[in-house]
């Protein structure tokens, strides 16, 4: 997550876009406060607010944003949804190629798959023998 204080909402949705790891976003305007997050609405919920001070949004994924997925880098410059590693176009950091979209990295206790990396790895989560996101305790 990072806070940011700006003007208006349209700013903090131009700050989100323009970053690939952004997905959430959140501004309140009485503070100017700007919070942006790399999960979407697949790896959390909403909660009600007793604020009306704030609005959230987020970044709708669909799969044509991603046909360019394991194509050579020409196929994906200047993309907001797929990065250029090694010579062809890939998921950015924490998420994972579904077979359609690249979606956010799971948290701990989610359903996962042993034969691809669904779960957030910066914060040491793997798929588990129980197909569920965790740390591997030795």
């Amino acid at each position: 997550m990072l806070t940011l204080n700006v003007i208006s909402l349209c700013k903090c949705i131009q700050i989100c876009y323009s970053d690939p790891r952004c997905r959430t976003f959140d501004y309140a305007h009485s503070s100017s406060r700007c919070r942006l997050f790399d999960g979407d609405i697949s790896t959390g919920g909403m909660i009600n607010s007793s604020s009306n001070d704030s609005v959230v949004g987020f970044f709708y994924m669909i799969s044509e944003y991603f046909v360019a997925f394991n194509q050579s880098c020409e196929a994906c410059a200047g993309s907001r949804y797929l990065q250029c590693v090694d010579g062809t176009c890939q998921c950015p950091v924490n998420t994972f190629f579904n077979g359609s979209i690249c979606q956010s990295a799971l948290f701990s206790g989610a359903a996962c798959s042993l034969s691809a990396n669904m779960c957030r790895a910066d914060v040491n989560l793997t798929c588990l023998s129980s197909l569920q996101c965790g740390r591997k305790f030795i």
